[in-house]
């Protein structure tokens, strides 16, 4: 084996070896494991919100944030819809 790769190899195994012992790495990737479960839940109470009120998924986050079930989906589906691109949508007109 030539010195280059010898010490290309070197020198990966010493970068491994930093990232193992990194607490950025370990708390990158339990943000992304977060923020994906999120968005997974509001996917699912979105998706069936009868079955999430019966749950008592929505009766809960409402509480936290001041309200009924049904007005927090309006909130949500009004965020929602605030953040749509106009120019994705295309319409025809009639």
């Amino acid at each position: 084996m030539n010195t280059i790769l010898r010490e290309f190899l070197q020198a990966l195994r010493v970068e491994f070896q930093k990232m193992r012992r990194s607490k950025t790495l370990w708390l990158t990737v339990f943000g992304f494991i977060l923020a994906t479960g999120i968005g997974g839940l509001f996917m699912f109470i979105l998706k069936d919100p009868e079955r999430a009120r019966q749950l008592g998924i929505i009766g809960a986050k409402a509480q936290v944030f001041g309200g009924s079930a049904e007005s927090w989906l309006v909130q949500q589906a009004q965020y929602d819809l605030a953040h749509v691109r106009a120019d994705r949508i295309k319409l025809k007109k009639l």
